[in-house]
């Protein structure tokens, strides 16, 4: 099994799990898993690519270690909802009732990390659809509402209509923008 980093149908660079993690990495507090991802973007042979991860692999101190590394990677992605991956002023818990999430859907929090060179423009950012999403993200230039269009079943009609609705473009350019390929574990 290995980590690829790849785009369109071409492989960049792998780095094999049954390979001890890089000990550049480990030593600087890593996680042997962001190790390998380090590893993989220090491989690529120009800088300031954008890299979207899905949530096994984002966390603040990743996005900081990707933009130090020589090729300065900017990443952005899905994160965890946990203390140590996403602020206190951007987390939003899910609900346990139906009732509760109804009236939360669409809550917006965010929050851009300012004054640090080694990471700019870090922007955490948690909408609440059906349940929370938090995101990191380095290469976001703005925040915004896309009007959508979807076929939905009517029951009163028996036939299916279109519904307009607005996602965020956040969302929009994460759900369409990976290229038929993310980081592979």
């Amino acid at each position: 099994m290995c980590d690829v980093l790849c785009q369109d149908g071409y492989t960049y660079s792998f780095y094999f799990c049954n390979q001890p993690p890089p000990a550049h990495y480990v030593s600087q507090g890593f996680s042997p898993l962001h190790s390998w991802v380090l590893f993989m973007f220090n491989q690529l042979k120009h800088k300031y690519h954008i890299v979207q991860l899905d949530n096994l692999f984002m966390s603040a101190n990743l996005c900081h270690g990707a933009f130090h590394g020589k090729n300065k990677v900017k990443i952005h992605g899905v994160t965890r909802n946990v203390s140590h991956e996403i602020p206190n002023s951007v987390r939003q818990e899910e609900e346990t009732t139906p009732k509760a999430a109804d009236l939360k859907q669409g809550a917006v929090k965010a929050v851009v990390l300012e004054g640090d060179a080694d990471c700019p423009s870090l922007l955490a950012f948690s909408i609440y659809d059906t349940k929370p999403v938090h995101f990191l993200l380095m290469a976001c230039t703005s925040i915004k509402w896309r009007k959508m269009e979807k076929l939905v079943y009517n029951k009163m009609s028996n036939q299916k209509v279109r519904m307009k609705f607005l996602r965020s473009g956040l969302i929009d350019d994460y759900n369409n923008g990976m290229n038929k390929v993310v980081l592979l574990v």
